[in-house]
């Protein structure tokens, strides 16, 4: 039904997979995330990034947060798998390292994924990305990005999604699953 999705001739394939680069400045992919609401998070465990300074005018809740507000790029994928279509975005910093992945869920807002990425700049896969990924189950969790003003400071804030669709569930325990090695 979705095949037609693989198509595009703006799209590259690789695996059936359609993908696209695009860059941001420090803090504006952040800015955009709670407009999203739903998504599946998950975050690379890396004490020498978390040890890192914060990208200035930004203050994170938690640590694994500032994955998000150091972002330079980003590349979105969608593709059609054997249970329907599935799209998410790796979370790209300056020294080309994949530091997040964030799944778009049946619960996300699509006209806010649609804004988000016209908001960036499309771009090729900048130079220093390095195609690896280690995310692990444990550091994956349904939330809900939010963003408060304080003086001189936006902060970055993840509510963690209690209540999701019985679709929203099963799309997050896939996705999560799917980073399992060995599955």
């Amino acid at each position: 039904m979705f095949g037609w999705l693989t198509r595009f001739p703006w799209c590259s394939r690789t695996h059936g997979a359609c993908q696209r680069w695009l860059a941001f400045d420090p803090g504006q992919l952040a800015a955009h995330l709670p407009a999203l609401g739903s998504v599946l998070y998950q975050w690379t465990r890396d004490a020498e990034y978390d040890a890192m300074a914060p990208t200035r005018g930004w203050l994170v809740q938690q640590p694994h947060l500032r994955a998000v507000v150091g972002v330079t790029h980003i590349q979105c994928v969608s593709m059609v798998g054997a249970r329907g279509p599935r799209e998410w975005f790796d979370c790209i910093d300056m020294a080309g390292q994949v530091r997040a992945r964030i799944y778009l869920l049946p619960d996300t807002d699509y006209l806010a994924w649609d804004a988000l990425m016209a908001s960036g700049t499309p771009v090729q896969a900048p130079p220093s990305w390095r195609p690896t990924y280690s995310h692990r189950r444990a550091t994956a969790k349904p939330v809900q990005f939010q963003c408060r003003t304080l003086p001189g400071l936006t902060l970055l804030q993840a509510r963690r999604v209690e209540v999701l669709s019985t679709l929203g569930r099963d799309v997050a325990e896939e996705c999560a699953g799917a980073e399992m090695p060995g599955r």
